[in-house]
């Protein structure tokens, strides 16, 4: 049987629980389970056996113009279990980008203490820069 992964607690997963992804990124993300099969000329190509997917959406606005800092997937235990095994799913929880968690919280203070931004959430001017757009060079 898996194991969560969390600080130092180590409790087994069982199947109906739920956990709940927070995630930073800006895309939604489709962490795939890929299985090599033998077919019939011998050779083993790989087949999609699993997807799970991750919303995405934060740092961009939607049609009322908010603009979340995360958002929140609700996953099952069989899910959470092929997603620890995906390892891009891994690097983004290692570099910042994931957090997870047995609980339903605000996103808002889970997201806090995450990495704020990957490389597909829209340009925005820093504090105190001029806007680019705002006045365009008349050619």
């Amino acid at each position: 049987m898996k194991k969560e992964k969390s600080d130092n607690a180590q409790a087994p997963v069982k199947s109906g629980d739920r956990f709940y992804v927070f995630s930073t990124m800006t895309a939604p993300q489709r962490y795939t389970l890929w299985r090599k099969r033998v077919d019939e000329k011998g050779s083993e190509p790989r087949h999609r056996e699993h997807d799970v997917v991750i919303k995405g959406g934060a740092n961009a606005a939607d049609k009322y113009f908010f603009t979340p800092r995360g958002v929140m997937t609700e996953v099952s235990a069989d899910q959470m279990e092929l997603l620890e095994q995906n390892r891009h799913f891994r690097r983004h929880q290692k570099d910042g980008f994931l957090t997870v968690v047995k609980s339903r919280e605000d996103v808002d203070v889970v997201v806090k203490d995450m990495r704020k931004k990957d490389q597909s959430a829209p340009m925005v001017p820093k504090k105190g820069e001029k806007d680019p757009l705002e006045n365009p060079i008349a050619v």
